[in-house]
C-alpha cells in the first residue's frame, strides 16, 4: 500500500484538465499567451511543470478541413479549433535556476469541445506524431478490444 504524502501546492497551480479549459477559454477571449503551472504528478508525484502555451487565429469549422478520422464526422462538424503549442519547463529547474530550456513542447489542434487532433510531441532528441482514429461502439457497447 502507498505511503501518504503531503504536497505544499501553490494556489494558482492547476491540473491538466482545467489546463485545457483554460486554454480553450482563452482562446474564445482571442488571446495568444497563458502561462500556468501545471500539476502533472508523475515521476514521484511531486511533478509541477510552469507551461507556456501558444495559442493561434482560430479555424473555423469550414477552413482547413480535416482529412483524419475527424472528417466527416458529425460531433467535429460545427466545432471551432486553434492550433496550439504547449510548452513545458520543469518548475524545480526554474526555481534554482531562472531561465530554461523547455523539458518537451507538444504541438497540435484543440478542438472547443476539448478533443485534439494532429499531435505532435517534441521532446528535444526525438518527435512522434498522433492523430485521431475514429471508432464506432459494436452491439452492446464493446469495442471488440480495439481502441
Amino acid at each position: 500500500m502507498p505511503g501518504e504524502k503531503k504536497l505544499d501546492l501553490k494556489n494558482d497551480l492547476v491540473f491538466p484538465t482545467e489546463h485545457v479549459r483554460r486554454i480553450i477559454a482563452a482562446a474564445r477571449e482571442g488571446k495568444t499567451l497563458l502561462q500556468v503551472s501545471v500539476y502533472d504528478g508523475s515521476d514521484t508525484g511531486e511533478k509541477i511543470y510552469d507551461t507556456l502555451t501558444i495559442i493561434g487565429k482560430s479555424i473555423a469549422p469550414e477552413e482547413h478541413k480535416p482529412t483524419d478520422a475527424v472528417a466527416g464526422q458529425a460531433a467535429f462538424a460545427g466545432l471551432t479549433r486553434w492550433p496550439v503549442t504547449i510548452s513545458y519547463f520543469d518548475h524545480a529547474v526554474a526555481e534554482k535556476s531562472g531561465e530554461q530550456t523547455p523539458v518537451y513542447a507538444i504541438t497540435f489542434e484543440l478542438y472547443e469541445n476539448g478533443v485534439s487532433r494532429a499531435l505532435f510531441p517534441d521532446y528535444g532528441d526525438f518527435r512522434l506524431a498522433g492523430g485521431v482514429r475514429w471508432r464506432e461502439k459494436a452491439k452492446g457497447g464493446d469495442l471488440g478490444g480495439q481502441i
